[in-house]
C-alpha cells in the first residue's frame, strides 16, 4: 500500500503470471536493467543546459594506444560570473554515475603550475578546450580509471575566481560549489 496524504493506492501486478513471487513484467524490467548496467549500455544522458561546462557530444568512445585507454572530451565554458575566473588542474576530477550517486574515479596529479591555462576568462568570455583522460593498462600506475570503463561520466573542473581584497593584490579564490563547476553528463564506451 502506498499512501499520499489521506489517499492510498494499492500496487497490483499487471500480470497474473509470476516468477519468484514477482510479476513477469516486473521481473523482465529487472533483468533488462541488470543486463544494461553490466554491459555498459546505459542510455545516453540528455543534454543538461544548466551545466556550466558543456561537452561537444553526449557519447564518446575510448581509444587504445596499446599502453593506455584515452578519452578526449571537447568542452566549452562561458563565464557567467561577475569576476574573471581561471581553470585549475589541482581541483579537477572525473566522476562516474552509479545509479543516482556520483563518485570520483579519476583525479589528475597536481602539476607545478596549478592552472590549465595562463589566461583568465573575463565575465561573459568563452573558452573552448579538450579535456583528456589517460588510463594506463598497468594496474600499478596512476591516475587510472577503475573498471569497467564504460559508463556515464561528468567532469568537475577546478575553478578560481579573481578577488581584489586590496589595491595591487590579486587572489584567485577557489569556487567550492560543484553545481558551478560541473560538466553535463556524457556516456563513454569501449570500441566495438
Amino acid at each position: 500500500m502506498i499512501r499520499f496524504g489521506s489517499d492510498s493506492l494499492k500496487a497490483r501486478p499487471s500480470s497474473r503470471f509470476t516468477a519468484l513471487g514477482l510479476p513477469l513484467r516486473l521481473l523482465g524490467a529487472s533483468v533488462t536493467l541488470t543486463w544494461s548496467l553490466a554491459c555498459g549500455t546505459e542510455p545516453n544522458p540528455a543534454r543538461d543546459l544548466t551545466a556550466p561546462f558543456q561537452t561537444s557530444a553526449l557519447q564518446y568512445v575510448f581509444t587504445d594506444d596499446g599502453y593506455q585507454w584515452n578519452l578526449s572530451v571537447p568542452v566549452s565554458y562561458t563565464n557567467n560570473r561577475s569576476l574573471p575566473v581561471r581553470l585549475d588542474y589541482c581541483d579537477t576530477s572525473v566522476q562516474r554515475r552509479s545509479g543516482f550517486n556520483w563518485s570520483t574515479v579519476y583525479t589528475l596529479p597536481c602539476p607545478l603550475s596549478n592552472v590549465l591555462g595562463t589566461d583568465s576568462i573575463p565575465p561573459n568570455g568563452t573558452v573552448e578546450f579538450t579535456y583528456a583522460v589517460h588510463s594506463p593498462h598497468d594496474p600499478n600506475t596512476a591516475p587510472r580509471l577503475p573498471e569497467p570503463l564504460a559508463g556515464i561520466y561528468r567532469v568537475i573542473f577546478g575553478l578560481r575566481e579573481r578577488q581584489n581584497p586590496n589595491p595591487g593584490l590579486i587572489v584567485w579564490q577557489a569556487i567550492p560549489a560543484i553545481e558551478d563547476r560541473r560538466s553535463n553528463e556524457f556516456a563513454a564506451s569501449l570500441p566495438h
